[in-house]
Formats: structure tokens, C-alpha cells, sequence
């Protein structure tokens, strides 16, 4: 039986296409647990460099300030690399505090 998503530590699932990566976050994000990195998340890929990135949730069950971090690495990213982040499909209260 699969472990249901209340149980699952912080995980982010990324998923490339063409120049469009993908990444959905799931389980249990929390500051004091460990939880993964955006250059972590990168270095599990075989992919070109993206020119967009979506953030999305799946199964996210609780968070805190840890998913805050992973997104504010993302940004920086993206920044850095002329890629477009993408935050549409996040709740508003996670866009909000990502921007700050």
C-alpha cells in the first residue's frame, strides 16, 4: 500500500519537456525536516535548460517556510538564467509570501 501524503516527507517531483520544466511538490514541507533543493532538483534531471519553469502542487499536505525557500531558489534561478518562473498555478497566500 502506497504511503498516503500526509506521511510523505518533501518531495519535489520535476518533470522536463522541451524547454518547459515542470516541477510539483508534494508531502510534508517543513523547516525543521529535511527537504529538498532547487539544485538538487536539477541535478536529477537530464534536460537542456529550461526556459520555464511551473511550479505547481500535488499532494502537498502541510507547509512552512521550507517550501518558501525552495520557490525563492527557483526565482533566483530563473533570474539568473533568463527563464520565465511561472507561479500561476500556486495558492495566492504561497505567491504572496514568495514575493516578499
Amino acid at each position: 500500500m502506497p504511503a498516503t501524503p500526509e506521511l510523505i516527507d518533501a518531495y519535489a517531483h520535476a518533470e522536463s519537456t522541451g524547454d518547459c520544466l515542470r516541477v510539483e511538490f508534494r508531502g510534508r514541507w517543513r523547516i525543521t525536516s529535511p527537504r529538498p533543493s532547487w539544485t538538487r532538483t536539477l541535478a536529477t534531471l537530464n534536460y537542456t535548460r529550461p526556459t520555464r519553469v511551473e511550479l505547481a502542487l500535488h499532494e502537498l499536505c502541510t507547509w512552512d517556510s521550507a517550501l518558501i525557500l525552495y520557490l525563492n531558489e527557483a526565482r533566483q534561478w530563473c533570474g539568473a538564467h533568463d527563464a520565465t518562473c511561472v507561479l500561476d498555478a500556486l495558492p495566492p497566500a504561497i505567491r504572496r509570501l514568495s514575493a516578499q
